[in-house]
């Protein structure tokens, strides 16, 4: 009669070493998915934002002022009753997640901006062309709004946002 055999130690410790580190690269796979979709998430909320104000403009017959404040990590909205008011608290209408931040503001034209930035809505909806990159856990972004239209389009590196913006700052305004 013949003996079974069973596993020895050395091969049950390859197995678990194996599946540890299966496990370990599967862990990274899925961190690393998560922080795209969360950067999906956050510029999809800041697109929104932008298409928010608009509608207000629009609905309202109305300007509104869309203020960027990466300093605060918040974007807000505020109606504007005539030029000189100033008065009004913007009403906040986003705040970054803990770890997210504007850190760049480009406004089209007139070049990069620091600081707050305060974006003028006609009633129409109209507004000039602006890129912000939102910089988040590893990985950092460009999102570009085209003013005329309220395209929204997102870049990777500065080259592609000067393309976009183009000198006048309205290239694309009018692509479909």
């Amino acid at each position: 009669m013949r003996r079974t055999r069973g596993f020895t130690a050395v091969e049950m410790l390859g197995v678990l070493a194996l599946a540890a580190l299966m496990a370990g690269m599967t862990t990274l796979s899925l961190s690393s998915l998560t922080g795209s979709s969360k950067m999906d998430d956050v510029l999809d909320r800041l697109s929104y934002c932008d298409t928010l104000a608009r509608q207000i403009a629009s609905r309202n017959r109305a300007p509104v002022r869309l203020i960027l404040e990466p300093q605060a990590g918040a974007v807000g909205e505020k109606a504007i009753r005539n030029s000189d008011d100033d008065s009004q608290t913007p009403h906040t209408m986003y705040r970054l997640p803990d770890g997210w931040r504007i850190d760049r503001m480009i406004r089209a034209p007139g070049g990069e901006k620091f600081g707050t930035l305060d974006i003028g809505i006609s009633a129409a909806g109209r507004s000039s062309s602006y890129a912000i990159r939102l910089t988040g856990p590893h990985t950092s972004r460009w999102l570009v709004v085209f003013g005329l239209t309220g395209q929204v389009k997102q870049a990777n590196d500065e080259q592609q946002v000067s393309d976009m913006l183009g000198p006048s700052g309205s290239e694309g305004n009018d692509a479909g």
